[in-house]
């Protein structure tokens, strides 16, 4: 019964998961003119594609999958119990689940936010850390390939993370918020030129469309 309300949620969110990637690519379209943070971003990216086939990234990955269990456990009042990395697997016990906990890992790139997190907070208080924006945007290019390429590592095996709720509304959640937060990170390095206020107007405006044609078809 859980898998069928889970699939009927899934249906519902394909709508929303369909304009939102619709917003996200009229957006970047409408960049016209490549920052010089994406150059560095673009070398963090190609420097992991450089590493990829080092173990130690491997780990790193398992690393950030186990936290981002553990993570959304605890802020949903959870405890950790314990966390075990290996360079092909991991596991975190934690006293608290649900399908957020269970699916975190795959929708949210720790690394990516840790990395923002910290470099925003440093700014905050001493602005002059902005000279290390370059570096930032390079440790944002590797970090989110890493969270990409690991998930879809992860995501070609049966994943028991998955399983509760149903493959089909899982995949159909993971990449709404993935496209969501990907968002957020391309508005990062190109922040003059993508709007925020253009993507979620545009993600209305799709929803409104939508809803016109499903009330045409039920008249």
């Amino acid at each position: 019964m859980k898998k069928i309300f889970f699939a009927l949620l899934g249906l519902i969110l394909l709508p929303i998961v369909a304009v939102t990637f619709e917003s996200f690519f009229f957006s970047i379209s409408r960049i016209q003119k490549i920052d010089s943070g994406f150059w560095y971003f673009l070398a963090g990216a190609g420097i992991f594609v450089l590493l990829s086939r080092w173990g130690f990234l491997k780990r790193l990955y398992v690393f950030s999958h186990e936290w981002s269990h553990a993570l959304f456990s605890w802020v949903m009042g959870g405890k950790i119990r314990k966390i075990k990395v290996t360079e092909r697997s991991g596991w975190a016990r934690v006293t608290f689940t649900n399908f957020l906990v269970e699916l975190a890992p795959y929708f949210f790139p720790l690394l990516a936010v840790f990395f923002s997190l910290l470099y925003f907070i440093s700014i905050v208080l001493k602005p002059s850390f902005k000279v290390y924006q370059q570096i930032y945007f390079g440790a944002l290019g590797f970090s989110l390939l890493l969270h990409f390429q690991g998930n879809y590592q992860a995501l070609k095996i049966k994943q028991s993370d998955l399983a509760s709720k149903g493959r089909f509304f899982s995949l159909i959640f993971i990449s709404w918020v993935n496209v969501l937060f990907l968002f957020f990170f391309v508005k990062l390095v190109f922040w003059k030129t993508v709007s925020l206020t253009v993507f979620f107007r545009r993600i209305v405006f799709g929803l409104q469309k939508a809803w016109q044609y499903v009330n045409m078809f039920n008249n």
